[in-house]
């Protein structure tokens, strides 16, 4: 799956394991990139179902996101996106999904 990011910052703190564990600590920088690494493997989003982190679209400030669990209460949310690169506005399809922007690691409880 393509996996992309909001921003640069985001881009460039993911890229680098150093980076992760400094703002999102190590437990924290650990399930991020086993995430990451799930999303990137995975062919569809509906594989990420089988491959743990609890997986669920978001509803209210949130709706048309989805998240995986990191740790407590922090989840990686992200948005589907469709071929063209635009964002797919609910129902969403997990089979055909192919391609994510990640928005954040946020705690939103």
């Amino acid at each position: 799956m393509r996996v992309d990011f909001a921003d640069a910052r985001l881009r460039d703190t993911c890229a680098s394991d150093k980076a992760m564990v400094r703002a999102f600590g190590a437990v924290r920088a650990r399930r991020l990139q086993l995430r990451l690494q799930h999303l990137r493997v995975a062919e569809t989003l509906a594989e990420l179902r089988d491959l743990g982190g609890r997986p669920h679209e978001l509803t209210g400030d949130f709706k048309g996101s989805i998240a995986v669990s990191l740790d407590g209460p922090y989840r990686l949310v992200m948005r589907p996106l469709d071929a063209n690169g635009d964002v797919i506005e609910p129902p969403i399809d997990w089979g055909s999904v192919k391609a994510v922007v990640i928005d954040g690691v946020v705690d939103y409880h």
